[in-house]
């Protein structure tokens, strides 16, 4: 690009789309592009335009005509479509979507590239009100349409929340209005959180880590990692070797003060990688990292 001008913050957590024309990250920077005064961490999108340059735009604190609101930055990772089409950060702010009752609580926003727009995802409870909790951590499939985040609302669905308020997962189609629980089970009690949601880019498959035990064979007590079949609606424990023995180790990396836990899922829910110090996954694995 030309023009560059040295940043006075660290871009972290960046995503590109598949076709490479859109880039979503989030930094504490304020001179990307002369809004963000904050000195908080924001969610930023770029685009590339006809001369191959990308241009900054800030979502987090300016709306579609361009009002600021400087009050509030973002926490957690910012999630982008494969298709370009739809950005998903989290805040505390009710400025973006006045339609929104602000409640000091944390909420997903979804954020239009093209247009400039920005709605609150708020799947309604079952008594048609706001859920009691915070949404975070959302990730969407390649169109936009599926969003899968966590939340630690008890009253989101109407199954039984077991666990209290505490993070689950949740699954939020934005066509049918349809939210599913995919970290809870009806044969199983649920005392621990589930967290680090990704679905896959054709919306099949999420996979998502949890202390929680959904399978007979996981037996560690440890953090595991667990793929969720839209199709079929079973959870399937991923963090084993090729041969069933569950990990010694707990499916979770921070290096550099970063968590890399997140687990990643091909675009057709077949293949999943995660992070690990097991030594039990594949054969030689010695250096204990």
């Amino acid at each position: 690009a030309s023009n560059v001008t040295g940043l006075n913050a660290n871009i972290v957590r960046s995503k590109i789309s598949a076709d490479g024309l859109t880039i979503s990250y989030d930094t504490t920077a304020s001179n990307l592009g002369g809004a963000d005064t904050n000195i908080r961490n924001d969610a930023y999108f770029s685009v590339r335009g006809p001369d191959g340059d990308f241009s900054a735009i800030i979502a987090s604190v300016q709306d579609q005509t361009g009002a600021l609101d400087n009050t509030s930055g973002v926490s957690g990772e910012v999630g982008l479509a494969a298709d370009g089409g739809t950005i998903a950060f989290e805040t505390r702010s009710g400025f973006l979507d006045p339609d929104v009752t602000f409640n000091n609580a944390i909420n997903i926003h979804l954020r239009d590239p093209a247009d400039g727009s920005t709605e609150i995802l708020v799947p309604l409870n079952t008594s048609g009100s706001r859920p009691n909790g915070d949404f975070f951590n959302a990730s969407l499939s390649a169109n936009g349409r599926f969003v899968v985040f966590e939340s630690t609302a008890t009253d989101i669905v109407t199954e039984t929340d077991d666990n209290g308020a505490v993070n689950d997962i949740f699954l939020h189609d934005r066509q049918t209005g349809e939210t599913r629980l995919l970290s809870q089970r009806t044969d199983t009690i649920e005392l621990n959180g589930s967290f680090q949601p990704s679905i896959s880019a054709d919306g099949s498959t999420v996979v998502f880590l949890t202390a929680n035990t959904h399978d007979v064979a996981d037996d560690n007590g440890l953090i595991d990692v667990y793929a969720y079949d839209v199709a079929t609606d079973t959870l399937t424990l991923v963090s084993t070797s090729s041969t069933g023995e569950v990990a010694n180790q707990e499916a979770i990396a921070f290096s550099g003060g970063i968590d890399n836990s997140t687990p990643s899922v091909s675009g057709n829910g077949r293949y999943v990688t995660w992070t690990s110090r097991a030594s039990n996954l594949v054969a030689n694995d010695t250096n204990n990292t």
